[in-house]
């Protein structure tokens, strides 16, 4: 007499997620999630101090190789444009200036004087003790004479 098959049993969730991601053409020991857009590029709610949207919504994360996801938060290794960790410093630094022209805007405004942008001076400018020749070696600058000129 043949055997009764077993009962049908709930797939594990681990079997379930190994079998999505072989759908997807990914190597379940090679898969990372992915934030998308990068939790330190999301707004944040004032009120809950949570990121928007949340950093566990399953919409704002994108399974990845380990290779494409360094590549996505570090970059090629040529530039770091278009990754994360670059996105992440070049609004670090707008919101930096940001912060410093409005300042200066307030100050106008309560009649103050606003404190001065200092510029960068320039290496190697008509000021500098240094000066570079045309092929490439550098020297010091000749110190003009304190006699007239004929």
């Amino acid at each position: 007499m043949a055997r009764p098959a077993e009962p049908r049993r709930k797939v594990p969730m681990k079997i379930q997620l190994w079998a999505a991601l072989y759908q997807l053409g990914l190597e379940p020991t090679d898969a990372e999630l992915d934030h998308f857009p990068a939790l330190a590029l999301r707004p944040i709610d004032p009120v809950t101090g949570e990121h928007q949207p949340h950093q566990h919504d399953p919409r704002a994360l994108i399974w990845r190789s380990k290779a494409d996801h360094r590549a996505k938060t570090f970059g090629t290794g040529a530039t770091t444009r278009g990754a994360d960790a670059g996105e992440i410093a070049h609004t670090r630094r707008l919101t930096k200036k940001e912060a410093e022209f409005q300042a200066r805007l307030l100050a106008k405004d309560v009649g103050e004087t606003p404190e001065p942008r200092r510029g960068r001076r320039l290496q190697g400018g008509r000021n500098s003790h240094l000066k570079k020749r045309m092929d490439g070696t550098v020297v010091q600058r000749r110190q003009p004479s304190t006699g007239a000129r004929p």
